[in-house]
């Protein structure tokens, strides 16, 4: 507890002589309670249950070293607001810690977002040109955005070269991709977004 500044020892002592006897009686039972097991012979005869560990394949975008100790994978969804809230979060978790954490992007678009799949196709068409991230960034800084006029209006905006841009989106070849990402986090237990497995 914060004290008064004029507070002296006089003033805490019995607060200080109740927080000694509790600490020393919360000490005596479990040396008590130790003490009883040992003459009983209890033993647990129980093994602790196995840690659940999901294999995860973390293909797709990354930021950081492929090395780095720490890898996370994030599920998202580009008109989810929660996941453009974390996206901050995870921003400022690889930037503080550098070289140590690498972030993998999987896409998960929602049934209830009707434009994120499509959202998520134009990312991966970034993608191709080097530039997911900058795509990433500006659509959740730009989170109602997202119609098909807009996601091409971004390319350029982000200098991607936009005939390649517009032809990939365009022909829909991206959307087998974001369904590989989204049956892979279903596999893994992911029914909302974000969700990070690390």
């Amino acid at each position: 507890k914060n004290l008064p500044e004029e507070a002296t020892f006089t003033d805490v002592k019995p607060q200080l002589r109740r927080a000694l006897m509790r600490e020393v009686k919360v000490k005596r039972a479990r040396e008590m309670f130790d003490e009883l097991k040992r003459r009983a012979g209890y033993q647990v005869l129980l093994t602790p249950p196995d840690r659940p560990r999901k294999i995860i394949d973390a293909s797709g975008p990354g930021r950081g070293p492929a090395n780095a100790p720490v890898t996370i994978v994030e599920f998202a969804d580009f008109q989810c607001p929660y996941c453009s809230k974390a996206s901050d979060v995870v921003k400022k978790v690889a930037a503080e810690y550098p070289g140590q954490v690498r972030i993998v992007f999987r896409h998960f678009p929602l049934a209830n977002h009707p434009l994120a799949p499509r959202a998520a196709e134009a990312s991966a068409c970034a993608h191709e040109q080097g530039k997911f991230w900058e795509y990433h960034d500006h659509l959740f800084a730009n989170p109602r955005e997202l119609e098909e006029t807009a996601l091409k209006a971004h390319a350029v905006t982000l200098g991607l070269d936009v005939k390649p841009f517009v032809d990939c989106l365009e022909s829909g070849r991206m959307k087998a991709l974001v369904e590989k990402d989204k049956k892979a986090g279903e596999a893994l237990g992911v029914n909302g977004t974000p969700a990070f497995f690390v």
